[in-house]
């Protein structure tokens, strides 16, 4: 039946390509899909790239998440503003793995669950983003089960004709969410060395969606909703009280989401004898971010990531096929957070530390490439907590426990290699394999004396085999099949986090996750089209979900930790995690672009996918529903362009039993939504960009599934650009 699918996809999308003449010559090169400069067209996986020139034309983003969100088979989900967090394939979190100019950016404290910190990375330094969409665990490691995403920073340029330099300034305004955004920066470029500094500021206001208002209604908990808040979207600025449902409350513009942050980046590049030098420095602080769902639905009076901060130094020297990487990730998180009408406020704060090193060669073998490297990346944890009594100011209760105990460490060593084959001029295999080795160690005796200190590892070998073929001139076929691997964190075993269901508590008892992917797919180039088709198949087994602490532990005696988590919130469900026997996760992803004349083009993606635990037959968390973008870019002139685009989704009504504990999914499912959305730009003498956007020009109220704020209303946004 997959096989016949298969066939059904790639026929339907084989016939544009067949009329069309001969195929581009120029090619689309990305270095994700197999960690060295390949032709996209050659490559036997699933990838999706945002260029330069597509950032510097439709960039209207907020944060660096929403670059993705015109993307087939990627989901830019934000539980509150300032945040966001991509699902590749439905898998989000710590099974998707971030890059930063190839420096891992996860670390052991990312949760299962949509998080915060692509978010963090600069959303001015971004000069180009690939995503892998499929498993890239035999070349990224333990992280990259769903797949991967680079981000590649901007780089400053060596000069052929003596010192220059040139400013950087850019200002951004929007109207339903009151943005305010300033940049600045330099660049300096010389023969044998290049700087480039930039810095940004941006304030952003509450969130003003569409017309209508949101419903909030209590359940029981003996319900299956088990006592959270669900929200339903009325389209009725004004409905009457009679109408709504008991206990229920509106909400329009929704407060607290407005939030401040200051990003900076700065790059030195240096000629050293055939080689370069790179040196780099990141920097992102946020120093509050509220959390909408949480304080919406009264749950707590006040929930804030305070501070949320990240600071990455680096060192790469490259040569030839050879490049070596020194990298230390400081990550600075903080929660302050007070129930509903209590005046005791938790604050709890953790700092991570991460040391990382990688090496890499890569070599042509005739007309054959090999690649092999290392990697070792070591997360350190300082953590504590603070409980004060915000009337007396009385300090009640200090711990070296925050959402991990302080201390707690997590290592892992890897070795990886691939080889990129030329079986004949018209097919072409990819072969890879990987090993690793990761330890834990946590105290968690601060709690429970009968937990004593918690210590795990283990091996993993994983692999991918890739082939790709040449059915035609301007059309190429593949498989992959790609192994998986995560293992568990100091998030799965150790946190006692807040989380959108409750509260989950340490669960040192897990295994590691495992998948095998399956995927084929069609890609085609011609001189006025080029797109591509994959229809993919997943099993994961042992993946990690959560389970009330009572099912869990049904027929026995709860141990002490978990009861002093229920007694200090008795209102709150409480969880641990545990491994469910097998997941599936299938889909099909399209995308196209078709030139309709030298002034008009048409783009298009379409992304749709189904998943269920197998033992139970229930959808998996958040299925994403069918979901997909047209764009029709005209450019008048050289140097102007306007595009007209539309976004949406179907309703989706498949919920899990998390998704109906979820008070950010609503009440009965989500409805489905569309948004009719123009942008346009031109360039302005002394290399200035304005560009202009209207979104949601209809201003409908919406929520994308798994969001936890509903989209922006009616939203007018001017940038100008140098």
């Amino acid at each position: 039946m997959r096989s016949a699918s298969c066939v059904v996809l790639i026929l339907a999308f084989v016939t544009p390509a067949l009329v069309s003449s001969k195929p581009i010559a120029l090619e689309e090169v990305v270095i994700t899909a197999t960690r060295s400069e390949r032709d996209l067209f050659w490559t036997p996986a699933s990838v999706s790239v945002v260029t330069e020139e597509e950032l510097s034309r439709f960039n209207f983003a907020t944060t660096t998440p929403e670059l993705l969100r015109e993307e087939a088979g990627i989901f830019a989900q934000v539980t509150t503003p300032g945040q966001g967090s991509p699902f590749i394939r439905n898998l989000t979190g710590y099974h998707t793995l971030i890059l930063v100019d190839t420096v891992r950016l996860n670390n052991s404290t990312f949760r299962s669950g949509p998080n915060q910190y692509l978010a963090t990375i600069p959303l001015h330094s971004v000069s180009r983003i690939e995503v892998l969409r499929g498993s890239g665990s035999s070349l990224y490691g333990t992280f990259a089960m769903g797949g991967v995403i680079n981000v590649i920073t901007k780089e400053p340029a060596f000069s052929e004709e003596g010192l220059k330099a040139r400013p950087f300034l850019s200002l951004k305004l929007a109207s339903a969410n009151r943005e305010r955004a300033v940049g600045g920066g330099f660049e300096v470029n010389a023969e044998r060395f290049a700087l480039l500094v930039e810095g940004a500021f941006r304030q952003v206001g509450d969130v003003r969606p569409g017309k209508g208002v949101d419903v909030l209604v209590p359940t029981p908990k003996d319900s299956p909703y088990r006592g959270a808040v669900k929200t339903i979207i009325n389209s009725n600025p004004n409905p009457p009280p009679e109408t709504l449902p008991e206990g229920a409350w509106t909400v329009d513009v929704e407060a607290p989401t407005n939030w401040k942050g200051y990003t900076a980046d700065a790059k030195l590049r240096v000629k050293l004898g055939e080689g370069v030098l790179k040196l780099g420095y990141q920097a992102s602080r946020q120093p509050d971010v509220p959390r909408y769902d949480k304080v919406s639905t009264r749950v707590y009076e006040e929930y804030f990531f305070s501070p949320q901060n990240r600071d990455l130094i680096y060192a790469n020297y490259r040569q030839g096929g050879a490049s070596i990487t020194l990298s230390y990730h400081r990550q600075e998180e903080g929660r302050k957070s007070r129930k509903w009408k209590k005046t005791k406020r938790t604050i709890k704060h953790d700092t991570v530390h991460t040391l990382g090193i990688s090496a890499q060669l890569t070599r042509s073998l005739s007309d054959h490439k090999l690649t092999v490297g290392t990697e070792f990346y070591y997360d350190a944890l300082d953590s504590w907590r603070e409980d004060r009594d915000v009337t007396t100011g009385e300090v009640l209760k200090r711990t070296k426990w925050g959402r991990f105990p302080d201390g707690s460490t997590f290592w892992d060593f890897n070795l990886f290699g691939q080889a990129e084959l030329k079986l004949t001029d018209r097919a072409q295999a990819v072969l890879g394999a990987r090993f690793t080795r990761y330890e834990t160690r946590s105290d968690l005796s601060s709690r429970d004396p009968a937990f004593g200190v918690f210590e795990s590892g283990g091996n993993a070998l994983t692999g991918n085999a890739g082939l790709i073929f040449n059915l035609i001139e301007g059309v190429n076929l593949y498989a992959n099949v790609y192994q998986g691997f995560r293992a568990p964190t100091l998030n799965d075993t150790t946190a006692v986090e807040v989380t959108n269901e409750g509260i989950d508590a340490p669960s040192p008892h897990l295994k590691p996750e495992k998948s095998i992917s399956m995927e084929c797919g069609a890609k085609f180039r011609s001189e006025r089209f080029s797109g591509s088709v994959a229809f993919y198949h997943m099993k994961v087994f042992d993946l990690v979900t959560r389970v009330p602490v009572e099912e869990f532990f049904a027929g026995q005696e709860i141990p002490k930790l978990y009861r002093d988590i229920q007694a200090e919130h008795p209102e709150i469900n409480i969880f641990v995690h545990a491994n469910i026997k097998e997941a599936v996760i299938r889909g099909v992803e399209a995308e196209g672009r078709l030139r309709i004349s030298e002034k008009l083009t048409l783009y298009g993606n379409l992304s749709f996918t189904r998943g269920k635990d197998v033992e139970t037959g229930d959808p998996i968390r958040r299925e994403q529903p069918l979901r997909g973008t047209v764009r029709l870019l005209w450019e008048p002139a050289e140097r102007a362009w306007v595009e007209f685009f539309i976004r949406g989704a179907a309703k989706q009504d498949r919920l899990s039993p998390g998704d109906k504990r979820d008070p950010r999914i609503q009440m009965y499912g989500t409805p489905g939504w569309y948004t009719l959305n123009l942008r346009a730009g031109t360039e302005l003498p002394y290399g200035m960009r304005l560009s202009f956007a209207v979104e949601n020009i209809l201003n409908r109220r919406y929520r994308e599934h798994g969001m936890g704020v509903d989209g922006l209303g009616r939203n007018f946004i001017v940038e100008l650009r140098r």
